[in-house]
C-alpha cells in the first residue's frame, strides 16, 4: 500500500502529495519558541487516519469547530493497494457511509463495517479469517502521537486503554497467527474462571459471614458430619432388629392412613345429614 495524496472536496486545504521514499512534513521556525508550529503536522496525520476510517469517535478531526471546518466537507485520500488505484471520500456528516472508488469504480457503503472489511478483503487476498483487519495493521504504522511512544505494540492514545495487539506485529514478521489467536482465546476463559471464582468466594463470605478459609472448615467439619450419620445409618440397618421394627412402622403408616380415610368418610356424611 502507497498513500499518494491527501485533499478535500471542495479544497479547503492544500493536497499534500507523497512522493515515493520516505516524506517528512515540516513546521515553521518560530522565533518565540523552539518548536515548529502552525502548519499542522498533527492535523495532517488526523485527516489522512479519519479518510482511512478511523473511527469518528476517536477521532479529532471530529473536534475541529463546524465554522472552521464544514462538517460536509470530504476528506479524501488517493493510494495504491495491491496494484489498483484507489480512493476513500469521508466525511464528517456522512463518517458512517465512506465512499470508496476502485480504478474509477466508486460504491458507497452503508456502514464503515462494510468499508473496513472490504479493504482487508483488497489487502490481504486469499488469506483467512485469522488475518488482521485493515484499521488493524495501521494502528502501529499510524500511531497515536498521545501513545507517548512509550511502546512498540501500544500505539494508541494512553487514556483509551487499548489492550494490546499484537496481531500485526506478528503478521509483519511472518509469524502465524492461530497460535496467538488461541492462545487469546485460551486467556480469556482463563479470565472468566478467575472472576467466577472470585464471585463464589464473596457469596459464601455473606452467606455464612466468613471468609473462604473459615468456610472451607466448616465444610470440612460439615463432611464429618455427615459421614458419621451415613455410618450411624449403615449400622442401623444392618441391626437383626431393623427389618421387625421397619415392618412395624410401615404397619402403623397404613392403619394412620386409613383411620384419616375414615375420617374424611364420616366428616363427609355429617355434613351432608346437616345439610338436610
Amino acid at each position: 500500500m502507497r498513500i499518494k495524496r491527501l485533499y478535500t472536496e471542495p479544497a479547503t486545504i492544500d493536497p499534500i502529495t507523497f512522493e515515493r521514499g520516505v516524506n517528512f512534513i515540516l513546521g515553521e521556525g518560530d522565533y518565540t519558541s523552539s518548536k515548529n508550529n502552525g502548519v499542522g503536522k498533527s492535523l495532517c496525520i488526523e485527516f489522512l487516519n479519519f479518510s482511512l476510517l478511523k473511527r469518528k469517535a476517536d477521532s479529532r478531526v471530529a473536534k475541529i469547530p463546524k465554522d472552521r471546518f464544514d462538517p460536509a466537507t470530504f476528506i479524501c485520500v488517493d493510494f495504491e493497494l495491491n496494484g489498483d488505484q484507489y480512493t476513500i471520500k469521508r466525511s464528517l456528516d456522512e463518517s458512517e457511509q465512506p465512499r470508496i472508488s476502485v480504478s474509477g469504480q466508486e460504491t458507497i457503503y452503508a456502514k464503515l463495517e462494510d468499508a473496513t472489511n472490504f479493504l482487508t478483503g483488497r489487502m490481504f487476498p486469499g488469506l483467512n479469517d485469522t488475518s488482521v483487519g485493515f484499521r488493524e495493521i495501521l494502528g502501529p504504522l499510524i500511531r497515536d502521537e498521545r501513545s507517548e511512544f512509550k511502546s512498540i505494540v501500544a500505539a494508541y492514545d494512553t487514556k483509551a486503554r487499548v489492550p494490546d495487539n499484537y496481531a500485526p506485529h506478528l503478521m509483519l514478521l511472518g509469524i502465524d497467527l492461530n497460535i496467538y489467536r488461541s492462545i487469546k482465546v485460551i486467556l480469556k476463559e482463563l479470565e472468566a474462571i478467575a472472576a467466577e471464582e472470585g464471585r463464589i468466594k464473596e457469596s459464601v463470605q455473606l452467606v455464612r459471614q466468613k471468609d473462604f478459609k473459615e468456610a472451607r472448615s466448616d465444610l470440612n467439619a460439615l463432611e464429618e458430619e455427615v459421614e458419621t450419620i451415613r455410618e450411624g445409618i449403615d449400622a442401623l440397618e444392618s441391626a437383626p432388629a431393623y427389618d421387625v421394627v421397619r415392618g412395624e412402622i410401615l404397619d402403623i403408616e397404613d392403619k394412620m392412613a386409613d383411620l384419616r380415610r375414615r375420617k374424611s368418610t364420616d366428616q363427609n356424611l355429617a355434613f351432608i345429614d346437616s345439610s338436610h
